[in-house]
């Protein structure tokens, strides 16, 4: 038997659902991957200021990491000035690129950004 998410639109098998009583076939209107999907957003919904909130939505529609530190990694980079965000530009604009160009999460950012405002970085 399939049954089709109402959150990603698949048809998938019945077991891909969890039980639901209280719905009328007795399983859950959404699959298992998204339910798990929506639990972890949740949990960075929790994580993150309201403001944050509109760049981690940008940034998960481009499959770009939201969570996950390493601290050394940001450490030891050396990041040029005018590839900052919102030195020049605004934030959501230039932060993806960032992002990628020098392989940072968006928690390593943030690591990045405190670490600058504290002045233990050098940028060049």
């Amino acid at each position: 038997m399939n049954k089709k998410c109402n959150r990603c639109n698949k048809i998938k098998n019945i077991n891909n659902f969890t039980k639901n009583k209280n719905n009328k076939d007795g399983y859950s209107y959404y699959c298992k991957d998204c339910t798990k999907k929506q639990q972890y957003l949740s949990g960075i919904n929790k994580k993150y200021q309201s403001d944050d909130l509109v760049i981690i939505d940008l940034l998960q529609k481009q499959d770009i990491p939201i969570e996950g530190l390493d601290k050394e990694k940001v450490v030891n980079t050396t990041v040029s000035m005018i590839d900052l965000p919102n030195m020049i530009e605004p934030i959501w604009r230039l932060l993806p690129s960032f992002l990628i160009k020098y392989n940072f999460t968006y928690e390593e950012y943030q690591f990045f950004i405190s670490q600058c405002k504290k002045n233990k970085f050098y940028i060049t």
